[in-house]
């Protein structure tokens, strides 16, 4: 894929009883614009099974990129380590 128009990020924290639907409606959306997008979802030291469902979920679509690393660093740090892995024109 070329670069995206769109990049979308998510920053996610033990967010296992929810991740699948998220992730589903975040695509669904996206994959009906005209525009190319991708999806980037960041686990932020999720305890849980949160990073095992995104890979699972993820598997299948190039455009979806999960980030992920073992120690909680808070919202503010996920979206930023998102932005910078991003390669939308908007963000």
């Amino acid at each position: 894929m070329s670069n995206p128009k769109l990049s979308v990020v998510v920053p996610c924290y033990n967010e296992e009883s929810r991740i699948v639907e998220g992730l589903n409606h975040y695509w669904s959306y996206l994959k009906k614009q005209k525009y190319p997008s991708e999806l980037i979802f960041v686990n932020d030291g999720s305890q849980d099974k949160t990073l095992e469902l995104m890979q699972e979920s993820a598997k299948e679509n190039k455009n979806i990129k999960i980030i992920s690393y073992q120690k909680n660093h808070g919202k503010g740090y996920a979206i930023v380590q998102g932005v910078r892995a991003s390669r939308g024109q908007y963000v």
